[in-house]
């Protein structure tokens, strides 16, 4: 798939440098979806990346003036550490674990796997509506 929009150098260089975030672990994974991001962005693609999960939890937020997209975000780049993500946004940490809950049952999928949770970051992070 990915020769398909990036070839040649830049994709050796974008496969170097997603492969070098990648082994940072979690809390790489922002790093990840940024790095990803950008060279989309280079490609001229970056409209495809788009995950399911943030558009329905989106359009809740929308919907019921919510923050649960920032608020999963926050806990996605904190490792999905409740406490780690409450310090960060200044939330008490059952009204961050209820939120995280919430959107949870909202999405039908708690981004367990790496791919579902860089799908996430990088739609949130492409979205200008923000």
């Amino acid at each position: 798939m990915m020769n398909t929009f990036i070839s040649g150098e830049r994709q050796y260089d974008f496969v170097s440098k997603f492969n070098y975030v990648r082994e940072a672990g979690t809390c790489g994974e922002q790093r990840a979806a940024e790095t990803i991001l950008q060279e989309l962005k280079k490609a001229g693609v970056d409209k495809m990346a788009a995950s399911p999960c943030y558009e329905v939890l989106r359009q809740y937020d929308e919907t019921h003036n919510g923050d649960l997209c920032y608020i999963f975000m926050q806990f996605l780049k904190n490792g999905r550490n409740v406490n780690q993500t409450s310090t960060a946004i200044f939330q008490h940490r059952n009204t961050v674990l209820n939120k995280v809950k919430k959107a949870v049952s909202i999405m039908q999928n708690e981004c367990e796997d790496y791919q579902s949770r860089i799908a996430f970051m990088l739609s949130y992070l492409n979205d200008p509506n923000r």
